[in-house]
């Protein structure tokens, strides 16, 4: 059975919801971000998010 390829179409604008799920040896978590996908664009709705900042932190 060969490759499929790729899907070649736009997600509908709107407002979106991603939850990842991880976990790992019983451990897990999920947290939620909001996307907003307009007709030539995608952001998230909130930039400052906590988690995000102190990843930064981290890494400098």
């Amino acid at each position: 059975m060969g490759r499929r390829p790729l899907l070649r179409a736009r997600p509908t604008p709107g407002l979106w919801a991603v939850e990842p799920h991880l976990g790992l040896r019983g451990v897990g978590a999920k947290f939620e971000e909001l996307l907003v996908v307009t007709e030539d664009d995608a952001y998230w709705l909130d930039e400052d998010l906590p988690h995000v900042n102190r990843w930064k932190e981290q890494a400098a």
